[in-house]
């Protein structure tokens, strides 16, 4: 395999833009970062726009489950000015595994327009102090309990874990289906970039239904900034500061309105 990609990028760039062997590369074992060394693969010099993209590609389809390489040929598509292929390219990227860095990468980019990452998740009450291993081991010595799958669910939202979490937060539903929190939470950790009216169309009714719970609207307004639409999201923010002023959620709200 190895032979074939090379000789495939030496047809894309011409065979003295591509460095193989090992006295070839010992120019190139270090990428700036002076406690690391490593002596390359390979060096490709690609001399247009064109050969760049080629070769991103070449490379994509000889290390398909490679997400560094898979997000660098989406990225290129798009700087070439091939949106849709660019974002075809990324969003298999995010698909394969959303919650990994460049699976997060992948979606921030394939959304220019939209701040990067994801709604947080803020319970009504504050979590213990602990660490997500720990949340962990009490989720699960107390299956029947929702405070503890609850503050498990959030505190992998908060790490990036936003698939586990989406499953911590239907146990905590299944412990107590009427749950506002763990109801708030699933809608958040299933958020969409492709799709945010989802989100919207559920949180909506919620926000409806429970006029005086400041969970849902706190967390409506937070979906509004990741729209884009700081002026609705701070309406719904001074409801919510309004309405429970001496609470966690109150409080969080201010502290966002203080920012906008």
């Amino acid at each position: 395999m190895r032979e074939a990609l090379l000789a495939t990028l030496a047809d894309i760039v011409g065979p003295r833009w591509v460095k193989s062997r090992a006295p070839e590369l010992v120019a190139y074992d270090a990428d700036g970062l002076p406690g690391y060394r490593a002596l390359p693969n390979l060096a490709v010099f690609p001399g247009t726009s064109s050969e760049v993209v080629d070769v991103v590609k070449a490379l994509a389809a000889a290390a398909p489950a490679n997400q560094f390489i898979g997000f660098s040929y989406g990225a290129a598509l798009l700087w070439s000015g091939q949106r849709a292929a660019g974002e075809e390219v990324l969003r298999g990227v995010r698909d394969a595994s959303p919650d990994t860095f460049y699976g997060v990468a992948a979606d921030d980019l394939s959304h220019p327009v939209l701040p990067p990452g994801y709604p947080p998740f803020i319970t009504s009450e504050p979590p213990p102090p602990a660490s997500l291993a720990e949340l962990k081991a009490a989720a699960v010595a107390q299956p029947g309990a929702l405070q503890p799958q609850l503050y498990y669910a959030a505190a992998l939202v908060a790490d990036g874990q936003r698939r586990a979490a989406m499953d911590a937060f239907d146990a905590a539903l299944a412990v107590d289906p009427g749950s506002l929190d763990a109801r708030v939470g699933r809608i958040i950790a299933a958020y969409s970039k492709d799709n945010p009216a989802a989100a919207f169309g559920q949180m909506g009714p919620l926000v409806r239904d429970n006029p005086s719970d400041p969970s849902p609207r706190l967390h409506l307004a937070l979906m509004l900034l990741w729209l884009r639409d700081p002026e609705t999201a701070r309406a719904e923010f001074r409801q919510v500061a309004t309405l429970a002023p001496d609470t966690r959620l109150g409080r969080t709200a201010q502290q966002f309105l203080d920012a906008l």
